[in-house]
């Protein structure tokens, strides 16, 4: 995920050692520092699109899945902006699946995003296949870049 966000030349966080806590899953920020992150990197900069990046679980039929919190139509758009974007070039008829998230009682970080920040926000986990291979993860980022962050 490092290599994405260094390659699209935007903000990016990560755990850089193992976290005593989910920051997809704990809702009190006192613990979760990675919230508390996010929240301040979006509030001192006006970021306005969060996409929160993950590797796709190995046994997935798919190559991209793409989340948004339901009741956010503008997150909704940004997936399917992703989408169309991402369908491009050497990622051209890829398997995209766009889900929304499930009410539950975790929060996930684009649920965070969405409901207590305002931001437009999904999640986007990408399969290894597309992570290994340099000349796809370069198609997705410049996909990613061309389409969605000249947009914002």
């Amino acid at each position: 995920m490092k290599r994405i966000a260094e390659r699209m030349d935007s903000w990016g966080i990560y755990a850089s050692a193992q976290l005593s806590y989910d920051p997809n899953r704990e809702k009190n920020l006192e613990i979760n520092k990675y919230k508390n992150e996010v929240k301040s990197i979006i509030e001192q900069n006006n970021i306005e699109k969060f996409i929160d990046i993950y590797a796709l679980p190995a046994y997935a039929k798919y190559d991209l899945g793409i989340y948004y919190e339901k009741r956010f139509r503008r997150s909704k758009k940004l997936a399917y902006d992703t989408v169309k974007a991402v369908d491009n070039g050497k990622l051209r008829s890829s398997i995209i699946n766009v889900f929304y998230i499930p009410e539950t009682k975790n929060e996930e970080l684009v649920t965070f995003t969405s409901k207590k920040l305002s931001t437009v926000s999904i999640k986007l986990m990408i399969s290894e296949e597309i992570l290994c291979d340099d000349a796809l993860l370069d198609q997705l980022v410049i996909n990613l870049t061309q389409e969605l962050i000249k947009n914002a």
